[in-house]
């Protein structure tokens, strides 16, 4: 799996326009897209060789450091963090 390319395809872009309307939906949508990038993100650490019990730990440090700047900046991250086990 290569995280890079998932974001480039836009597997993790919300197409749900954002309007009153479409607030919930936009949400749900909004925390679908979270949870699927949070467990593409744990395979693709397992697949580095990372051991489960730190797999969280990494993903959620990665997060905390790149998510204001993008998806793409948060597997930037996890990269590095990935690198201590190997």
């Amino acid at each position: 799996m290569n995280m890079y390319d998932n974001i480039a395809e836009k597997k993790y872009e919300n197409k749900v326009p954002y309007t009153t309307e479409t607030r919930l939906t936009y949400r749900t949508e909004e925390r679908r897209i979270y949870d699927l990038f949070n467990k593409d993100c744990a395979t693709y650490a397992v697949e580095q060789g990372v051991p489960e019990q730190y797999v969280q730990k990494i993903i959620s440090k990665a997060w905390q450091d790149g998510h204001a700047y993008g998806y793409t900046e948060i597997v930037i991250h996890l990269d590095s963090l990935i690198e201590i086990f190997q």
